[in-house]
């Protein structure tokens, strides 16, 4: 399944929260096939013991290194947080390139945020916890929280208290986190509810960060970058729900739709302890 013309970027996140973000670094890089793989199978990460979701994790890395992989995106908040040290371990073997999405999409929060609160909404890509964490870095003050809605069966009276929400807020909030493909839908609202807030899109600023990395390499007999999704359950439902959320038909969303069935003897079977950190 390797290619020598391009090089390959694996995206990782769960139930196609990160739906978006292929297409967005492929309009950013050359030379790229993007294989963006969806764990829609299991339960959220961040409802697991920590070695369950690290197991998970390395299982879905394993489904897709016969790709020949050059660099994987971590576009899970709760992915990263539960198995960033055992992936580490597997990309280093392999001389692999690892992203953390979290951590660069809650940088560029930090850059931009100016005043008052900070607000995630649909934190998968990146939660409060990171960006309260990159602010901290940075040396910036700002109390960062999460609001929990199902944005997924958002109505339209949803949609209303949404925007009295926001509308209410304009004092105490400067900066909107809209930390999903599917958080980003609201942008547009909660600009014409508060025009002076900032709004950090997860996805597109998370594209933007890991573009000027890819980049860095020379660009000369490059190909435009090509994507291939994927998911973790071979279900109807989950490949029209992400066609719709990245904006595509169904039918592109195909790949190989497969469960993880146990680790091999690739780079990601990586040993972990009871609390998911690597023994290797």
């Amino acid at each position: 399944m390797s290619s020598s013309s391009q090089r390959t970027l694996v995206i990782l996140d769960e139930r196609g929260a990160a739906a978006r973000l292929p297409s967005q670094i492929a309009s950013l890089v050359q030379g790229y096939r993007i294989v963006h793989l969806s764990d829609t199978r299991h339960s959220p990460y961040s409802t697991l013991s920590r070695v369950s979701a690290a197991r998970l994790v390395l299982l879905c890395l394993d489904l897709v290194r016969g790709y020949g992989i050059s660099a994987v995106l971590l576009a899970s908040a709760a992915a990263s947080r539960a198995a960033l040290p055992a992936v580490r371990v597997g990309c280093a073997r392999a001389g692999i390139a690892l992203h953390e999405g979290a951590s660069l999409a809650a940088r560029e929060v930090a850059r931009r945020h100016r005043f008052g609160d900070v607000v995630v909404l649909g934190g998968e890509i990146v939660d409060e916890r990171a960006v309260a964490e990159a602010l901290a870095e940075a040396g910036r003050s700002a109390r960062t929280r999460a609001v929990p809605l199902d944005l997924a069966g958002l109505s339209e009276a949803g949609k209303d208290a949404l925007s009295r929400l926001v509308e209410a807020q304009r004092a105490q909030v400067g900066t909107y986190v809209l930390g999903s493909s599917e958080a980003s839908r609201v942008a547009d609202l909660i600009r014409r509810s508060d025009p002076d807030a900032e709004i950090v899109e997860a996805d597109a600023a998370l594209a933007a960060e890991v573009a000027v990395v890819l980049e860095a390499e020379p660009a000369v007999g490059k190909t435009a970058s090509t994507v291939i999704r994927c998911a973790t359950e071979a279900s109807e439902h989950w490949q029209e729900r992400i066609a719709e959320l990245a904006g595509v038909a169904p039918d592109a969303v195909a790949g190989r739709w497969v469960m993880p069935a146990g680790p091999s003897a690739g780079p990601f079977a990586v040993a972990i302890d009871e609390d998911g950190d690597p023994l290797d």
